[in-house]
């Protein structure tokens, strides 16, 4: 009993610990996202952002007239 006990405890302590991760990675995305789009418009550009589902990255340029 003790031993399906712990296994119970580490399973969801890894899921937690995986769900926060995957929430910072997503929160952190969308500010940098946010801070370049800003910048990009600041200087008179055109932001283009790209976002991938399964690695969570993206892609960011910004396209200006100059």
């Amino acid at each position: 009993m003790t031993n399906k006990l712990s296994i119970s405890i580490t399973l969801v302590m890894v899921i937690i610990i995986s769900l926060f991760l995957l929430a910072s990675k997503v929160y952190f995305n969308t500010k940098e996202i946010t801070a370049a789009s800003e910048s990009c418009y600041e200087n008179g550009g055109n932001p283009s952002v790209e976002s991938t589902f399964l690695t969570l990255g993206y892609s960011f340029k910004c396209y200006s007239e100059k």
